[in-house]
């Protein structure tokens, strides 16, 4: 303070220069003395020291580690096919490509589409890396793909560059393994179907083939949302899944003299199969492949289910196998393993971090679909009758010279078979389960094809701005337009991008008129109805389980067809939970060397008013899995158009007062995020809550415990009571609950000093003691009390139990207010 001080014990002195006195918030014991309130401590000294500033030294590169996983590459014109990039093949503007989920819909965390710019680059920087396989896809009608090419960060030559390596392929979907902070090139081979001998269609010394076609390729697809008028310009979504399991069936067209493709008894366009046989009108829409059916289609294919890749070796950040890791499976060593991972003897890979950047696998994906042959007359004729069997014989010929041929261009129908539903099997009536439908109804199939009547966007909540805004006087007061009977329909002939389109030709059905009485639109669709109606109402149209799709030169063709089911499908969350402060250091988890697992966390689920739906808990390694509603709003002013629901998902979360999560951890933070809930998309939820309890630091090993300050497991902990208070005038012998743990199999339940027993303690459990109030029990506040007879430990928190008074009793005023 810059004057001599008299220091006290207390930290009180006087500044004798200014008369000034104030007190210090320190007290320091100095020479051994006590502190008293008469002896003078002496004066602190101190030692000046002189510094010399230390020599500049260099700490290296101070690396930040990424975040997001960073793909990118080319898309180049693969002169001689060999999937490799070489000097004079030149890059190819304007290429989509996609990142997408194992469902086939677009992944809508981080980057998830890229264009190539004039030299046929494209990056895809921002990834998610969840650790979960994704599907990078560079289709193009114009192309065909001969093979791709690949290097990881983690997979390296002896001088530090990176191994390369080439998978000759005409598949367009590849998987990939993203992992935090690694990145890869990924560079795609393609040629232009034949043409001619152009540039773009060979070698530059071959002719090119000059009708090449890359047949008939396409997608079943979950249509969410439905706002075509024509389903026959129905169009994917980024956020629409597609459909495994799906059969679809290839068959040829007849016309008659004027020129018009011949057709059935029931109106739809006939089928004719190998051998130029007529398939029954009565068959359509089911499965040609079964036993005792006779007309076969040309070509088969059971829409795809993603399936994992097999044989990955696991690598270190320097290039070299992983050992000891118990978690992984057994592998091949780095040199013999192969790096298309789609041997079929090898273990499926996993899907972690430690796995590393992983690409390959055989390119299946959900809903997709190839017709590509015609099989042959003498291959049907060897094979066997039907099933399984035969499936696996149309699986075997597709491209194969000795049994099939490529397909010619021309006209074909192509039919997707709707699976019958097995659980309910009543009979229905309604053409859009597809196939034939004789006049007593059908089986019930388990969905249904999109048709004029499907319109959807009118339905769900209804969205209105503030400022007071008024809806427009349309029919009925509705805000919309009426529709009127002969709109101009989009007729552009362009849903293929080639000049045609897919035409339905399934069974002919007589769309309801635009009424809202029990045989209109409105019975079948009110929202839509009530919007107006539909241009095609009481017209006649066919069903878009067939299409009628041409063959050109110099592309391939790709119809989708679009199903749905009348309650939409749910959302599935794939989360993780991890403690962002710790490195996992046990062998036998799928997360070693990576941010430990937080396990066995309650993740609760809540919807937008906070109302609790259901609880999860992650495994041992940290994920867990819940399926959850969707979506039922497609009105929303919003560029995608439907709302999917939202949900608050609360990682570490302690539940409510109904619903107590007993693993929650309060030693963690409660970390709690939005996530959206989109019609059959696979969301990944990472949720990384930190320490904010004392943490036990392992020295040099960059790792730490929590030390868990809890109370034992035969140490009673009350919860909860079903009412809080005994009303002798309402409750009479009312059994009051109390849930909690610890309890023990028997103890002593206090209600202040008073012990409640016999018949008063109707039941106890470990978890939950019954009562009735004491007949002794006067009017006042009691003190809740339990005591676990096993361990003689009881309750460190409790509550206040009021013995309410009569109205003619004043020791204890009765509440009316409760």
């Amino acid at each position: 303070l810059g004057v001599a001080a008299n220091n006290r014990w207390n930290g009180a002195f006087t500044g004798s220069a200014t008369g000034l006195t104030t007190t210090s918030a320190r007290v320091t014991r100095v020479a051994g003395l006590q502190p008293n309130t008469t002896a003078v401590a002496p004066s602190p000294t101190a030692t000046k020291s002189v510094l010399t500033a230390p020599a500049a030294t260099s700490v290296g590169d101070i690396l930040l580690p990424g975040w997001f996983t960073d793909l990118q590459g080319v898309v180049f014109n693969d002169l001689n096919g060999d999937g490799i990039r070489q000097v004079g093949e030149p890059g190819i503007p304007d290429f989509g490509l996609s990142e997408r989920t194992r469902g086939n819909s677009v992944q809508d965390q981080g980057a998830s589409l890229a264009v190539t710019n004039d030299a046929g680059e494209y990056d895809l920087s921002q990834g998610y890396p969840l650790g979960q396989f994704l599907i990078a896809e560079a289709y193009n009608p114009r192309f065909k793909n001969t093979g791709f090419t690949y290097t990881t960060d983690n997979d390296l030559n002896p001088d530090g560059s990176r191994v390369q390596h080439t998978v000759n392929s005409a598949q367009v979907d590849v998987d990939f393994l993203p992992v935090i902070g690694l990145s890869a090139t990924l560079d795609w081979g393609v040629q232009a179907y034949g043409t001619g001998t152009d540039y773009w269609s060979g070698d530059g010394l071959t002719p090119a083939p000059k009708n090449e076609n890359g047949a008939i390729v396409g997608t079943v697809s979950y249509d969410v949302t439905r706002n075509e008028f024509d389903p026959a310009f129905s169009a994917q979504e980024d956020y629409q899944p597609g459909v495994s399991g799906i059969s679809m069936q290839l068959w040829k067209t007849h016309k008659d003299g004027n020129g018009d493709l011949v057709t059935t008894p029931s109106h739809a366009v006939a089928q004719y199969g190998v051998g130029d046989c007529l398939r029954d009108d009565t068959l359509r829409g089911t499965n040609a492949l079964l036993a005792g059916q006779a007309c076969k289609p040309f070509d088969y294919y059971i829409t795809e289910s993603w399936t994992r890749p097999t044989g990955c070796t696991a690598l270190d950040v320097n290039g070299d196998e992983l050992a000891g890791e118990m978690a992984l499976p057994d592998h091949l060593s780095k040199v013999a393993t192969d790096y298309s991972h789609t041997d079929p003897n090898q273990p499926d890979c996993i899907e972690a971090p430690m796995n590393g950047f992983q690409i390959g696998g055989d390119g299946t994906v959900d809903g997709n679909y190839a017709l590509n042959s015609l099989i042959q007359p003498g291959t049907i004729m060897a094979a066997p009758a039907g099933g399984a069997a035969l499936e696996q014989v149309y699986a075997n010929s597709q491209g194969n010279a000795a049994n099939s041929t490529p397909l010619a261009s021309g006209d074909y129908i192509v039919e997707s078979v709707n699976p019958v539903d097995t659980v309910n099997t009543k009979v229905t009536h309604d053409p859009t389960n597809g196939g034939y439908l004789p006049a007593a109804g059908a089986a019930k199939h388990l969905y249904r094809y999109t048709d004029e009547t499907a319109v959807n966007v009118m339905s769900g909540d209804t969205y209105v701005p503030q400022d007071g805004f008024a809806a427009g006087a349309g029919a009925g007061g509705s805000g919309y337009s009426v529709v009127g009977n002969s709109p101009k329909v989009r007729r552009d002939n362009n849903s293929l991008g080639a000049g045609t389109v897919a035409k339905c030709v399934g069974q002919l059905q007589t769309l309801p008129p635009n009424t809202s009485n029990n045989t209109g639109l409105g019975a079948v669709n009110p929202d839509f109805n009530a919007a107006g109606g539909s241009p095609y109402a009481g017209k006649t149209v066919p069903v878009c389980d067939a299409k009628v799709v041409t063959v050109v030169g110099g592309r391939s063709m790709n119809p989708n067809f679009y199903i749905y089911t009348d309650v939409p499908i749910p959302s599935k969350f794939y989360g993780l939970v991890n403690d962002d402060l710790n490195v996992q250091t046990d062998r036998r988890s799928i997360m070693l060397g990576e941010v430990a697992p937080a396990s066995n966390v309650p993740v609760g689920v809540y919807d937008e008013n906070g109302n609790w739906k259901l609880t999860a808990h992650s495994d041992v390694n940290g994920f867990y899995e819940i399926l959850l509603p969707s979506m039922d709003t497609y009105n929303c002013p919003l560029p995608a158009g439907p709302c999917a629901n939202v949900y608050r998902l609360v990682g570490n979360d302690p539940g409510t007062l109904a619903h107590r999560n007993t693993d929650y951890n309060p030693q963690f933070r409660t970390i709690a995020t939005e996530f959206q809930a989109w019609t059959g998309v696979v969301h990944p939820v990472d949720q990384a809550p930190t320490h904010n309890g004392i943490t036990i630091e392992g020295p040099a090993a960059q790792f730490g415990a929590l030390s868990l300050c809890k109370l034992a497991d035969t140490n009673p902990m009350l919860f909860t009571i079903d009412r809080p208070y005994f009303d002798p005038a309402a409750d009479g012998a009312h059994p009051y609950v109390i849930t909690g743990t610890g309890f023990g199999a028997a103890g002593t339940l206090r209600l202040g000093s008073t012990n409640v027993t016999g018949a008063n303690l109707v039941a106890w459990s470990p978890t939950q003691i019954t009562f009735t109030v004491p007949a002794s029990l006067i009017p006042g506040p009691y003190q809740v009390s339990i005591t676990n007879t096993a361990s003689g430990l009881a309750t460190v928190n409790g509550l206040t139990f009021h013995r309410l008074s009569s109205t003619s009793d004043t020791t204890y005023l009765r509440r009316t207010d409760v």
